[in-house]
């Protein structure tokens, strides 16, 4: 199956989320989180979030990130 365009950054949302879990302790669970690619054709602009699929509480030492469903994380932005 080709990759769509998105793939790859959908799959940058679960590594960012990977990460934050081996480096900081956390507990995110990626099975919680879609995907949404906006776009901005005037100003050539898009950006990717991690949605939150249903409240939810994250955690890591010293923290603790309540989520609303539908809340979002954006995790990355690009200009052209």
């Amino acid at each position: 199956m080709p990759l769509t365009m998105t793939q790859p950054l959908r799959q940058s949302q679960f590594n960012m989320l990977a990460r934050i879990n081996r480096e900081l302790n956390g507990d995110f669970d990626s099975k919680n989180f879609g995907h949404r690619a906006l776009d901005n054709r005037e100003r050539t602009a898009s950006r990717m979030q991690s949605v939150s699929k249903s409240v939810r509480r994250s955690a890591w030492p010293e923290s603790t990130v309540e989520f609303r469903r539908g809340e979002t994380i954006p995790h990355r932005n690009s200009y052209k």
